[in-house]
């Protein structure tokens, strides 16, 4: 089993094909049809790092409601040479080499002015160990939706619901695709997750999954194939309580 990144448009080869799973328009669940189609989740990244030439650009990310205020969450790996960023930076040493970060929907309704801003960070990652970063938020100039997050572990079989979008639909906001939950895994405390249908999922690194109430219960990072079954794996949002 080899489990594999997606978050640069350098590694469409770690997709499994570039045609689509249930899009917003055809996934079966209702409810959290509604709740896509209505709010802006999906947001996507934009940073520049002081010794580095190349910016972050890319992958994605959604903001969180957490402790009653709102945090922004992506995937930590993004801050390595799978988004061109090297040397990679150690995330105790994010604050050192921060200049800005920006996140923003794919299309945005007003490119100006449809951002939220992160701050230089500030938060303590000493007991985090997991693929996934908290960030805090300077301002936010445009109406898109905080989640709220799920504690609790999934029952084995359990629908839950990528918000992502491929980078060779040039159109997209965001789409809905469905999987169903398999195992924990609770060394790097993924949830590992089945995904039926192909689709492409260069640039999901940071993605939210959510649950059929519409929270979401954690980050997507990775993806494999095991005995012709194709996985992704999803961090759970827990581990953002080991973040102070």
């Amino acid at each position: 089993m080899k489990k594999l990144l997606f978050s640069s448009l350098l590694v469409h080869f770690f997709c499994f094909s570039f045609s689509q799973s249930k899009t917003l328009n055809t996934i079966s669940d209702s409810s959290i049809k509604n709740f896509i189609s209505k709010k802006q989740i999906l947001l996507t990244n934009k940073a520049k790092f002081k010794e580095h030439k190349e910016e972050l650009e890319g992958a994605s990310s959604f903001l969180i409601n957490y402790n009653n205020k709102v945090y922004a969450v992506t995937a930590k790996h993004l801050l390595g040479e799978e988004m061109g960023i090297e040397p990679e930076i150690n995330i105790k040493d994010l604050s050192k080499y921060y200049i800005s970060w920006t996140m923003f929907p794919r299309i945005p309704i007003n490119p100006k002015n449809d951002t939220v801003r992160i701050g230089k960070p500030t938060l303590n990652y000493e007991a985090l160990n997991t693929d996934i970063l908290l960030l805090e938020i300077v301002n936010i100039n445009f109406n898109t939706t905080p989640l709220n997050p799920q504690f609790n572990l999934r029952t084995k079989g359990d629908k839950l619901y990528i918000v992502g979008c491929p980078y060779s639909q040039t159109n997209c906001r965001q789409n809905i695709y469905e999987i169903s939950y398999d195992s924990y895994d609770p060394e790097p405390s993924m949830l590992n997750c089945i995904i039926k249908k192909k689709v492409e999922l260069s640039g999901f690194s940071g993605a939210p999954v959510l649950d059929s109430k519409g929270n979401v219960v954690g980050v997507l990072t990775t993806a494999w194939e095991e005995n012709k079954t194709r996985f992704v794996g999803v961090i759970f949002i827990k581990e953002i309580q080991k973040i102070k």
